[in-house]
């Protein structure tokens, strides 16, 4: 009986051992343009966050980060891991547009992995 216990303990926690039987890691790339009318240089030197959504129990997890250049343009890429599904890949985006204090603008999931990059266009982070 011991053995059939520690047999079915295995096999339950077999997957959470072994993160190739199971896991799913993907590697993304964003790219974009931060725009802020009111006061163009708070659009430079933002930080830009490519995280990993994993839910409401389960803290999002940092990808790759980077800031934007004197123009505003960023690329961000790096890979997440999730055990039963794929990685929601979205970006969180710290800054001071319209505002003295830091806000945070955090974009919707996309699905789109490398090869392809995940194309933002021009992201307005005013009122964001």
């Amino acid at each position: 009986m011991f053995c059939a216990v520690v047999a079915w303990l295995l096999f339950l926690l077999m997957p959470f051992c072994c993160r190739e039987v199971s896991g799913k890691t993907k590697c993304a790339q964003a790219i974009g343009v931060l725009d802020c009318p009111s006061d163009p240089k708070k659009a430079a030197d933002v930080e830009v966050y490519l995280m990993d959504d994993d839910g409401f129990l389960n803290p999002d997890d940092t990808m790759g980060w980077t800031t934007s250049n004197e123009k505003g343009e960023f690329t961000v890429q790096g890979c997440g891991y999730d055990l039963w599904s794929l990685p929601e890949p979205y970006l969180k985006i710290l800054h001071f547009c319209g505002s003295s204090s830091e806000k945070v603008l955090k974009t919707p999931a996309k699905y789109i992995f490398r090869p392809h990059t995940i194309d933002y266009g021009i992201i307005s982070l005013e009122g964001n």
